[in-house]
């Protein structure tokens, strides 16, 4: 965040690369109780947001396509994670999640879906050069962005590590609006500070909420 603050490329050089791999150390040393399918694509995640990171601090616009390609991978990568913990719950999902409970619990998110979209598409409908073929890809990335933080809702509430999951991919979510906004919308006073903060609280509470479920659920083929 010092780096990205004082615009120090060689302090951002030397640190942005290692923050997801010591996250990964963090989890594969404490995991041995979670999911077996959890813990793959958790691990997924990690190791394709540190090749995202990697690309994005090039900011070249010729990497910026196979960046947003990478995290595309990592929200899926999580939203399969969710989907086996979903999945774990058995018989007690049908219970919980009623067809009126799923819509309801859609709509704040649909809402943000449709308030970034208002925003960025004039921005991305135009065909200025450093814009060109990115309004499709940026609106099918916003929707999986937003539906791995709906996912993450659907989850059991009274599960440990519930909130720090949910909470960690809002921060996520508006780590990627932060820098939506700062690259086609407006520039953001001091963008790196907002954009690295959410981004790494966001990644470390997922991460460690999925280590914390494992304190309720015993570890299953």
């Amino acid at each position: 965040m010092y780096g990205e603050t004082t615009e120090n490329y060689f302090i951002i050089s030397m640190s942005k690369p290692l923050l997801m791999p010591i996250l990964l150390l963090l989890f594969l040393l404490n995991a041995h109780k979670n999911l077996s399918l959890e813990r793959i694509f958790v691990v997924i995640s990690l190791v394709f947001s540190c090749i995202g990171d990697i690309l994005l601090m090039q900011r070249r616009n010729d990497l910026f396509v196979y960046g947003l390609l990478s995290f595309l991978i990592v929200h899926i990568s999580y939203v399969m994670s969710f989907m086996v913990r979903l999945h774990h719950e058995g018989d007690a999902l049908k219970r919980r999640l009623t067809i009126s409970a799923i819509i309801i619990a859609l709509i704040p998110f649909i809402a943000y879906i449709a308030l970034m979209l208002y925003i960025l598409c004039p921005k991305l409908n135009t065909d200025a050069e450093e814009v060109k073929g990115l309004l499709m890809p940026v609106i099918f990335y916003t929707f999986i962005i937003v539906g791995m933080a709906y996912i993450s809702y659907l989850r059991d509430r009274k599960s440990p590590g519930f909130w720090s999951v949910f909470i960690g991919a809002i921060f996520f979510v508006l780590s990627d609006s932060f820098i939506a906004f700062n690259r086609f919308v407006i520039p953001i006073p001091v963008s790196g500070l907002f954009i690295m903060f959410t981004y790494g609280l966001g990644q470390y509470l997922i991460t460690i909420g999925t280590l914390q479920i494992t304190m309720k659920h015993p570890k299953t083929i």
